[in-house]
Formats: structure tokens, sequence, C-alpha cells
């Protein structure tokens, strides 16, 4: 399953607030732009 497809299930909806606790060096970048691709916020 890739993770566009993850990021579409969890319906995330564009301008949708995300708030990211705990970044470190083994978060997953991909998955982390996938979100940000589909909410359009960083």
């Amino acid at each position: 399953m890739g993770v566009d497809l993850i990021v579409e299930r969890l319906a995330l909806e564009p301008g949708e607030l995300i708030l990211e606790v705990g970044f470190d060096s083994d978060c997953d970048e991909e998955f982390r732009s996938a979100i940000t691709k589909r909410t359009g916020t960083k």
C-alpha cells in the first residue's frame, strides 16, 4: 500500500491543520510529503 493511498484513506482535506509531534530522523519523509501535498499546508 503506497503512502498516497494511506493518506487518502485518512480522509484529509485541503487546508486541514495537522499537528506533528515527535519529529526525528526516523520519521517517514515520503509520508510527510504526501500529507503536505494533500492538505496544502506545511
